[in-house]
């Protein structure tokens, strides 16, 4: 061909392209790594090949957490998630909702789209919305809601956002390996603080499976990758789901603690400091006296001065069991600042640890002997001494000693009479403390409970270990729910 003729043929090859580009409609713009490519695999699948009869799976998780900046922007979350419907029920997946601590954190950038069996896709284009989910104890948790579109069965769907957390916060990471939901892979990275804060990063984790093994550079930031992981769903008389999850959690211990200690060591130490808070809490030893002297008499048996002291505690309000309010709010309405048990008695109001613990300093001021227990609420926590985390202790209540007889009280659940704790703080290990150090001790055998809410089955265990079923009554008070459960430290 001569030369003429190639150039001829370019100038008529440029123009023909020109024009379809022009009538072509053109896609938006996509980063290449932008979305991971879709096999053609994963658009025909029908069923989870490892979980047959599942309504859904996670085909493809990635939780990339960067705390390097946390005292400057804040550490960021990145998360993406690709899950495959398969029936109409796991349709519902498509309904995301992500839940954050807007004190110290908010969710930003999130993204997401539907894919059909044929490959086509619907992006998202709607709103994030935001609604509350808890307010309560001072504690304000909200979520981000969005619904991806046209979900069907045989879609997948995927989406992505950032949690940014606010400057001078760190937290502890938790990322639960385990979901609602059978999990083919799932890769995790955490990057600590580099910086001083008086924090040293700690990683520890449970239940991961046998070939996931987290690991951490000379740098410091450490990586992992798992597969197959099973779900851990919701069923009748179920462990609490807690224990069950695998997970592994990055976390922050002052650098004047000890670690890498024994649970032994590490638990006399947390005892000790907790000891030390109530002591100092009590510590107004005329308050109490002069207010034992007031609804106890001399001859009263020992039983008859504790249920005094008991009716006595328990008509002080908890402001745990109200809305959180904020500064301005308590200002308005005069609630001051509690800083002792003289404070609790004369003010009328405290939470229910304070409540707890004025029980304790009366109790003593009447002349027993009385200590603060932390325990774990088995329908949600089950603690594992163990692991040594004191996060698992997550309510108190009161133990006293008279003539002879442990007595495990909780004042500051109100609708509890007497003697009656409820179901979710028996039958468990916890933590009695002592300014000497104690190994977690706890298990009381009561079970019995009372109150006008819907029933409950549970199972309970006597004290020589034999397994019953029993109908209890749960009151449902809100609670702190947060999938990642942090833990933030401010600077």
């Amino acid at each position: 061909m001569k030369s003429a003729e190639r150039l001829a043929s370019a100038i008529i090859l440029i123009a023909a392209t020109a024009v379809f580009l022009i009538i072509r409609p053109v896609p938006p713009l996509v980063h290449a790594d932008d979305w991971l490519p879709v096999s053609p695999d994963d658009l025909a699948l029908k069923d989870n090949p490892v979980s047959p009869g599942s309504d859904a799976m996670v085909l493809y998780r990635d939780s990339a957490v960067d705390a390097s900046g946390a005292t400057q922007g804040g550490d960021q979350d990145e998360e993406y998630v690709r899950i495959k419907i398969f029936t109409q029920a796991g349709v519902q997946k498509g309904d995301v909702e992500i839940e954050f601590l807007k004190a110290e954190n908010d969710v930003k950038d999130v993204r997401g789209r539907t894919i059909h069996p044929d490959g086509s896709i619907v992006d998202f284009s709607g709103k994030v919305l935001e609604k509350e989910v808890v307010k309560s104890s001072g504690i304000r948790i909200l979520a981000k809601t969005f619904s991806l579109p046209d979900v069907q069965p045989g879609s997948i769907i995927e989406y992505k956002y950032r949690i940014q957390g606010n400057p001078h916060f760190l937290h502890d990471e938790q990322g639960l390996v385990s979901t609602e939901l059978f999990t083919r892979e799932a890769h995790f990275s955490y990057v600590p603080y580099s910086g001083y804060s008086g924090f040293i990063p700690l990683m520890r984790s449970a239940g991961l499976p046998a070939e996931a093994h987290p690991e951490c550079s000379i740098s410091g930031k450490c990586t992992m990758v798992a597969h197959n992981i099973p779900a851990v769903g919701d069923e009748p008389l179920m462990p609490p789901p807690h224990v069950l999850e695998a997970r592994v959690e990055f976390y922050y211990q002052p650098v004047n603690e000890a670690h890498g200690e024994t649970p032994e060591a590490y638990w006399s130490r947390i005892s000790k400091k907790l000891n030390g808070d109530l002591e100092h809490f009590i510590d107004v030893k005329g308050a109490l006296s002069s207010e034992i002297a007031r609804i106890v008499a001399p001859s009263d048996t020992a039983d008859v001065k504790l249920r005094k002291i008991y009716a006595r505690d328990q008509k002080i309000r908890n402001l745990n069991l109200e809305e959180s309010r904020t500064p301005q709010e308590q200002k308005e309405e005069e609630i001051k600042r509690i800083s002792n048990a003289n404070d609790v008695l004369t003010n009328g109001y405290g939470t229910g640890r304070n409540i707890n613990q004025t029980f304790v300093g009366l109790a003593r001021a009447a002349g027993f002997e009385a200590a603060e227990v932390f325990v774990a609420t088995r329908n949600d926590h089950l603690f594992v001494p163990q692991a040594a985390d004191a996060r698992d202790l997550n309510a108190d209540l009161v133990w006293v000693s008279a003539e002879g007889k442990d007595y495990y009280l909780d004042p500051g659940s109100k609708y509890y009479p007497f003697g009656i704790l409820p179901w979710y703080e028996t039958n468990d290990g916890g933590l009695r403390l002592s300014k000497k150090g104690r190994r977690p001790n706890y298990n009381p055998c009561s079970t019995q409970l009372r109150s006008q809410n819907r029933a409950h089955w549970r199972p309970f265990h006597e004290c020589d270990g034999r397994t019953h079923r029993n109908v209890a009554y749960r009151l449902r008070w809100p609670r702190r729910r947060s999938p990642s459960r942090r833990k933030s430290r401010r600077r």
